[in-house]
C-alpha cells in the first residue's frame, strides 16, 4: 500500500507512469503499464471537498491492459447530496454497478459477503456466484501461464526490459 498524489483514479495511473520513467529505467511505456496493471489492484481516491472535509471519492480496480492502456473500473464512487445544518457536505456512497474482479478470491478464502454488499437491490445470486467462479478459473489459468513464462525465462539471458517483467511478475506471484 502506498500514497500518491493526483486528481482522478485515470491520473494516478498516468503519474506512476511518469514516476517510473523519471527514474531512468530503460523500460518501454508499454511495460510500464502492463507491470502497473499486474501489480496495482485498487486506487482509492481521498479527496479534500469545499467545506474542508476530506473523503473518499472514488473506488477504481485496475483489469488490465487493453489497446496500450491501463483499464479502470470505477466500483464505488461518493454523490453529493447536499449540505447538512452544519455547513458540511452530505452525501452517500454509490456503486456502480461494476462488480470488482476480486471478488473470486473471496470466495476461494471461504469468505462471506452480505447479498446486500453492494448497496439495496444488489445481491450475489447463484447466477453471480457462477460468474465468480469461472472468474476464478480464468485467474487461476492466467497465473499458470505468468509462472510458465516466469519459468521459461530463468536462467536466460532475456533482455533487460523482459528480465524486469518477468521479476515484476515473480513478485506478483508471491505477494499473491
Amino acid at each position: 500500500m502506498t500514497t500518491g498524489h493526483a486528481n482522478t483514479p485515470h491520473d494516478m495511473v498516468a503519474r506512476l507512469e511518469t514516476m517510473v520513467m523519471m527514474g531512468g529505467m530503460p523500460l518501454t511505456s508499454k511495460t510500464i503499464r502492463e507491470q502497473i496493471a499486474r501489480s496495482v489492484h485498487l486506487i482509492v481516491q481521498q479527496a479534500r471537498l469545499h467545506d474542508g472535509t476530506r473523503k473518499i471519492v472514488s473506488i477504481a480496480e485496475l483489469g488490465g491492459m487493453r489497446d496500450g492502456q491501463v483499464e479502470l473500473a470505477e466500483i464505488f464512487r461518493f454523490v453529493k447530496q447536499g449540505l447538512g445544518e452544519d455547513g458540511k457536505l452530505v452525501g452517500r456512497f454509490e456503486f456502480t454497478g461494476t462488480l470488482p474482479g476480486f471478488l473470486h478470491r473471496f470466495q476461494e478464502e471461504g469468505v462471506s459477503l452480505p447479498d446486500d454488499v453492494f448497496g439495496p437491490g444488489t445481491n450475489l445470486s447463484k447466477s453471480m456466484k457462477r460468474v465468480l467462479k469461472e472468474r476464478a478459473k480464468v485467474a487461476r489459468r492466467e497465473r499458470q501461464e505468468l509462472e510458465r513464462l516466469a519459468a521459461d525465462s530463468a536462467g536466460q539471458d532475456v533482455p533487460y526490459e523482459r528480465s524486469s517483467l518477468m521479476m515484476a511478475i515473480k513478485g506478483i506471484h508471491v505477494l499473491d
